[in-house]
């Protein structure tokens, strides 16, 4: 089978008309390459350009080539896998069970040998190969059986005339999921593969499979229907886990990629690169169809396709780049920028087709180390939304609806900066475009910005705006910075968020920051959620603030936090009070639990949960506003204190709870009267004191009093007891500030002689 179709084949249209669905409403997939966010291998190699443009399956030689090529020039930039493609039916030697042993029969390398290859090149290994196909050599062979049903031949679970007519010279046939013995057959396939040390299996041709009406299909091709191609994709994402990494290629994306979001990690949104060039990444067909491929160039399917994609979710693949194909011209330059920029904002893997003969020339594009850095991270961004209109038009043979921009990309990195790219997609028309960091980015001040592909510091900007040349683009960085930004705070936009099992866009009502909100977060959609990826410089407590309106009263929703290995750190409910009307915000707080560096944060409304809410944004404050509560400063920085006949207190390193410091009161003659105090400046909310305090009664004689005292400004104060004990214990006290003030917060000792109360770890969080 050829592992790319004719061009000429896929250019003929669907007819027919489709009913939309704007947002995909199924659970999406859980694995280590969706937590991700750009897959686990969002840089890496594969093996297309020389037998596409042979027609022919790749020689070993050539692949020997590549390898090291890519170990040399692509590895060090932080590439870490190689594939193999297609044009596989020359593999025809198979083990026991039909499994295929080799990429081709003329290779000395089986594919245990391409592993250790890879290995010693310190590479991860991924292959291209459907585990539906069938080899026609191992049906024909009455010793081959299926893995775990010694009863079963392989030829028992094909039906005769089901054949994928790719190559008539060597027809593979597709396995009948509805024949016994097909489950443990296909799910032997991956976990062969993954036996061998497979981290990557591309499984092709799925719209053929599914309903052989798709372009390009071969006459005579059998449809297996929605729910047996549903069933295949269940059983490939069981056996693989969530390590090994599946990647739907030539999906129909029916429904709006509600199966497929389900069952893969990633999914191909365009047509095959073929040729490559302008004409992949924008210049072809620009009207949309129901089936495969919905849309034809690259700009289109990551625009169409942004709201089902992200950190959590689906990775969008836009097949792969073969940047010699550009002309070597300014305008080919330009193009070449275009396209690493259009992948590095829709978070797709940047997949090198360039070999070793046509791509030295293209090393400077591959390997600039700023945007490689986004892609490591798990960047992922989108279109600018108009509205939360489908980008489908309602019928086939149409263009666009234009509710989103395919020229105008935002998205926040996990530490809170904004990447922007702006494109101009024009062939011939230099043009002046513009994004508004305050209306478009929420960043009322702007930020600091860096131009990523001149290297260069651009100063403080409120809006980024370049004039570009046809096929152009200008990408940038931006920390926010200015009279309002604080460095304590990170602010996430829900609209550059991930959106899953049915959370949408709107923009239909006033007063959110940005462009928008995330709705439907609500009992019609149950499940619905948004996962935000957020940095944590240290693992500890955190402040989450909600940004919220619920016109319609009080409503719960649930959050979470994990890290990127899956494991949950924290969750909770967080209720809501009702806001005026749904152009009225409010901000709700939370106390969360983070590990160090990225983790991800969902907002999700629950069946359980009531109410509804739309979602503009969350904060994370990692600010304890108590000074020095540590006392690491090594005295008494930030406190005052208060003494009876004279002070008796002092800080040092004996005895400490945490740290290196700890504050005591004591004094071994006299009685013990001291106090020490701090007054901080908090918005109005509900505040909990925590220390850590340690009592003795050392020469046995009375404790009047020991306390924790807190004072809302106006307010009485409240005081929570502190009891004698041979260890630390935690002392709590909690208070509420109904509007912006004052606390006084301090701790009083009033004993006899020899009275000792040790003090650390003094903290304030809010919730």
């Amino acid at each position: 089978m050829h592992r790319r179709i004719g061009q000429a084949l896929l250019a003929a249209a669907l007819a027919g008309t489709a009913l939309l669905v704007p947002a995909s409403s199924s659970e999406a997939r859980e694995s280590t390459s969706t937590r991700t966010g750009t897959s686990s291998h969002p840089l890496y190699w594969i093996a297309y350009e020389q037998p596409f443009t042979s027609d022919s399956p790749l020689t070993e030689a050539q692949w020997d080539a590549d390898i090291s090529w890519v170990s040399h020039n692509l590895k060090p930039y932080g590439y870490t896998m190689a594939s193999t493609d297609g044009w596989i039916e020359g593999g025809t030697q198979t083990d026991a069970h039909g499994y295929v042993l080799k990429y081709n029969d003329s290779w000395t390398k089986t594919w245990s040998g391409v592993k250790d290859q890879l290995d010693s090149a310190g590479l991860d290994m991924g292959v291209y190969y459907n585990p539906l196909w069938v080899t026609p050599a191992a049906v024909a062979d009455p010793a081959k059986t299926v893995v775990g049903r010694p009863d079963l031949k392989v030829s028992d679970i094909v039906t005769p005339g089901d054949r994928f007519l790719g190559n008539p010279d060597k027809p593979l046939y597709w396995a009948d999921v509805t024949k016994p013995g097909t489950k443990e057959y296909v799910q032997g396939y991956v976990n062969y593969f993954k036996h061998i040390g497979v981290k990557f299996l591309r499984i092709d041709f799925l719209s053929w499979y599914e309903s052989a009406t798709a372009v390009g299909a071969p006459a005579g091709s059998v449809a297996h229907g929605a729910d047996n191609y549903a069933t295949a994709l269940r059983w490939i994402e069981e056996a693989a886990g969530p390590d090994l990494e599946v990647s739907l290629v030539m999906p129909n994306l029916y429904d709006h990629a509600a199966t497929e979001v389900k069952y893969g990690d990633l999914m191909r949104i365009d047509e095959d690169v073929f040729g490559g060039g302008w004409d992949h990444v924008s210049g072809r067909r620009q009207t949309w169809q129901p089936g495969w491929s919905q849309w034809a160039n690259q700009f289109l399917g990551f625009t169409g396709f942004s709201d089902v994609g992200g950190r959590g979710a689906m990775t969008l693949d836009g097949d792969f780049t073969r940047l010699n194909t550009f002309p070597d011209t300014p305008i080919g330059d330009a193009g070449k920028r275009t396209e690493i920029s259009l992948l590095t904002m829709a978070g797709a893997p940047i997949a090198v087709a360039d070999t070793n003969t046509t791509g030295d020339g293209q090393l400077a594009y591959y390997q600039n180390r700023e945007i490689l850095a986004l892609k490591q991270e798990g960047f992922t961004g989108k279109p600018v939304y108009r509205s939360a209109a489908p980008y489908e038009p309602a019928t086939d043979g149409q263009e666009a609806t234009g509710s989103r921009d395919t020229e105008r990309w935002t998205g926040q990195t996990a530490d809170g900066d904004w990447v922007v790219a702006l494109f101009n997609r024009d062939d011939t028309r230099t043009r002046t475009l513009s994004l508004d960091l305050s209306a478009e980015a929420g960043l009322t001040d702007g930020g600091d910005a860096r131009d990523l592909w001149t290297h260069t510091d651009l100063g403080h900007l409120t809006s980024v705006t370049a004039t570009l040349a046809p096929h152009d683009v200008k990408l940038v960085r931006i920390k926010p910075t200015g009279p309002t930004a604080d460095a304590f705070t990170t602010t996430y936009q829900a609209e550059v968020a991930t959106w899953r099992d049915g959370a949408r866009f709107d923009n239909n009502h006033a007063g959110y920051s940005g462009t928008g909100f995330v709705d439907k977060l609500e009992a019609a959609s149950a499940g619905s959620n948004v996962v935000f990826a957020v940095d944590a410089p240290e693992a500890g407590s955190y402040d989450l603030g909600i940004r919220y309106a619920a016109g319609g009263g009080t409503s719960t929703v649930h959050w979470s936090a994990q890290n990127l290995a899956g494991a949950q750190q924290s969750a909770g409910t967080a209720s809501l009070p009702g806001t005026a009307d749904w152009n009225t915000w409010a901000t709700g707080h939370q106390q969360v639990t983070l590990t160090r560096g990225v983790n991800l944060l969902t907002v999700r409304r629950d069946a359980a949960d009531t109410g509804a809410i739309n979602l503009d944004s969350v904060t994370l404050d990692n600010r304890d506003p108590v000074a020095n509560g540590g006392f690491e400063s090594g005295d008494l920085s930030g406190w005052s204190e208060w003494h009876g006949s004279a002070p008796q207190y002092g800080v040092d390193s004996y005895d400490v709870a945490d740290g290196q410091y700890k504050l005591y009161f004591y004094d071994p003659a006299r009685p013990v009267r001291q106090s020490t105090h701090q007054t901080l400046s908090l918005p109005a909310g509900t505040y909990t004191v925590r220390a850590k305090a340690k009592l003795q009664s050392l020469a046995g004689n009375p404790v009047t009093t020991a306390r924790l005292e807190l004072t809302p400004g106006g307010a009485p104060t409240t005081t929570s007891p502190i009891t004698p004990g041979a260890a630390y214990q935690d002392v709590t006290g909690t208070v509420t500030l109904d509007t912006a003030g004052t606390l006084d917060l301090g701790f009083y000792l009033d004993a006899g002689p020899g009275t000792s109360l040790q003090l650390d770890d003094v903290t304030v969080t809010r919730g």
